[in-house]
Parts: structure tokens; sequence; C-alpha cells
């Protein structure tokens, strides 16, 4: 940096803080504001965040549901005449048990 760019430099910075003292109380308030907001952390916006992962969620989760069996048919399926149709009475022989593929209690 020469001689003539520091002379510069100065005399510039003299003409802005005199131009800071001939400011009005109000626009003195407003450039501390500005000066205090642009110093804080950004703020994150989680509502649209959160908005766009529920609707991704429901145009998975609505079509994956429709493709599903109904719970009352599954349910209807695990009880249904395989359950009992072997008579409770067989079971307490011993040569049904190992047809089952069940140890009996010695």
């Amino acid at each position: 940096m020469t001689d003539e760019d520091r002379r510069l430099q100065q005399a510039l910075a003299r003409s802005l803080d005199r131009s800071l003292d001939e400011l009005d109380e109000h626009t003195l308030q407003q450039l501390q504001q500005i000066r205090l907001q642009a110093q804080q952390p950004p703020r994150r916006a989680w509502r649209p965040a959160l908005a766009a992962a529920a609707s991704i969620l429901l145009l998975i989760a609505i079509p994956w549901s429709l493709q599903q069996p109904a719970a009352p048919e599954q349910a209807a399926a695990l009880f249904s005449d395989h359950y009992l149709s072997v008579d409770p009475e067989l079971l307490a022989d011993w040569d049904m048990l190992e047809a089952i593929g069940e140890v009996p209690d010695a």
C-alpha cells in the first residue's frame, strides 16, 4: 500500500466517522437493530420442512395401505377351520402328537 493510498483511506475513515456523528437518533436506533439482527444466528423455519415431510409420507403411505390386506381378514385367516380341524381328544394320543411333530411330556 502506497503512502497516497493510506492518506485516502484515512480521509475516507474520517469522513465516514463524521457522517455517523451527524445521524439522527432514529436512524442510529434502526442501524443498531439491523446490526443486532445480522449478528444473531439464523432461525430455522421448521413448519415448511415438516409439511413437506408429512406430504411425502402421505404420498407413500396411502397407496401402500391400499395394497395391504385388511386386518380383519388376516385375523380370520389365523383362526380359520385349520386351527380347529384336529379333535382335542386326539391330541392326547401319543401317535397323534408325534404325527404333528410335538414331543410328548415324559
